[in-house]
């Protein structure tokens, strides 16, 4: 049992410590509130610089797409080029096939000539020069052929690879633009507010 004062004492003392209590609650929510809000202030910072680092990238990835691009035109019609290339000078050799037949055939013929009828007079020299003057242009054509044909080759092989990079330069400029930055469109915290009861 306890009398007035030790009453009054007692009371005073829980008093005391419910307001120490209270005050060190405060500070605590405060001390919490602070951590959270510079939390969200740093996670905020953290985000739009990650939002602006990917813009950055999807800008240079599109950057890099349309330079792609341009290479790839220009390589289409270098195919393009050297196919019409490739056609003129198939139909060159073709054109000097001709002729250079008649003149083996013209110089087949004069072998067969009897006895001394059989010489080798300017005709000969002169159908002798045609026909090598005739192998020798088909010849520089078969091997202009077979350099368009390397060339021709190589552009291709250029071309699948211009598409591979531009398909992946595509699929990486969706990536970034529809889908990361599609959902980063909104920053997904609110700020924390502690309530004082």
């Amino acid at each position: 049992m306890s009398v007035p004062e030790t009453w009054t004492e007692h009371t005073t003392a829980n008093l005391e410590r419910s307001q120490a209590a209270r005050a060190a609650s405060r500070k605590i929510r405060n001390d919490i509130e602070h951590c959270l809000n510079a939390s969200t202030t740093s996670i905020r910072e953290f985000w739009g610089a990650s939002c602006l680092n990917i813009s950055q990238r999807a800008q240079e990835t599109m950057e890099a797409r349309n330079q792609l691009q341009t290479k790839l035109s220009k390589v289409n019609r270098e195919i393009s080029d050297i196919e019409l290339s490739m056609e003129y000078i198939k139909k060159c050799i073709a054109d000097k096939q001709n002729p250079l037949k008649i003149t083996q055939t013209r110089l087949d013929l004069r072998k067969h000539r009897p006895n001394l009828e059989l010489c080798r007079d300017e005709a000969h020299d002169q159908l002798i020069r045609e026909a090598a003057e005739l192998e020798e242009i088909v010849d520089h054509l078969i091997r202009q052929l077979a350099a368009s044909q390397t060339v021709h080759q190589d552009l291709l092989r250029a071309r699948s690879q211009l598409e591979a990079d531009l398909a992946a330069k595509s699929n990486s400029l969706f990536i970034d633009r529809e889908k990361c930055l599609g959902l980063r469109k909104t920053f997904p915290m609110t700020p924390f507010a502690i309530v004082s009861s």
